[in-house]
């Protein structure tokens, strides 16, 4: 695919060093443009699963966060749902083999989008992300290093649906105001903290009982 050429073509551009200012300005420009390109989810997955540039699959992810948002009402809730899933998917496939700063950037796009769904669905995506994918993810069969993955994926997780709700500073992109945010921050401080509690006490169970030789299994 073009976009893609194009893209890792501007990444290396970008990260040369021998580049000039407009060389890299350039090459920032096409970046920041692929950012904006409208509906981009399909060329997204594309650059996902065939690039093995790192820096390359950081700009697919942060697209697909950015498009998410940007065009929330135009595609609607069930395809954005279908993109946060896809992006959990693809980092517990990925494993280790993906660079951190991409699975972090996957993960706190996961959760900008559960916490943006929060004010259509009174916190059930949130539930969903919380509940049941974090706690698969705890509860993930196979090998030791898979498990050992699943756990890290999981505590970033948590780590990030924290962090959108602190962060007001966050909530004009996502279309909300402040009170919004506070007011959302409260409910999900009642309602979800006691949950994310008992997954983070889970996940260090099976952490201990992997270093005490017990193994991930229940």
């Amino acid at each position: 695919m073009e976009t893609l050429n194009q893209l890792e073509r501007a990444v290396a551009e970008f990260e040369r060093p021998t580049a000039s200012a407009a060389e890299r300005q350039a090459a920032e420009e096409v970046l920041v443009a692929f950012r904006r390109v409208e509906n981009p989810f399909e060329t997204c997955r594309y650059v996902l699963e065939h690039s093995t540039s790192g820096q390359v699959q950081f700009q697919a992810a942060a697209a697909l966060r950015d498009a998410s948002l940007r065009e929330w009402s135009v595609i609607g809730r069930d395809n954005v749902q279908a993109v946060r899933t896809y992006m959990l998917e693809y980092v517990i496939r990925k494993g280790a083999t993906l660079s951190r700063f991409v699975r972090e950037q996957l993960v706190q796009a996961v959760a900008v989008v559960a916490k943006r769904a929060w004010a259509e669905d009174e916190g059930a995506a949130m539930r969903e992300v919380i509940v049941d994918q974090v706690g698969q993810l705890c509860r993930l069969d196979g090998a030791e290093a898979e498990q050992r993955h699943a756990r890290v994926v999981a505590a970033s997780l948590l780590q990030a649906v924290i962090a959108e709700f602190e962060a007001g500073e966050r909530t004009s992109a996502l279309g909300f105001s402040w009170e919004v945010h506070d007011s959302s921050k409260r409910a999900f401080e009642v309602a979800e903290l006691r949950h994310i509690f008992s997954v983070a006490l889970e996940m260090l169970a099976k952490t201990l009982g992997s270093l005490g030789g017990g193994g991930g299994g229940g």
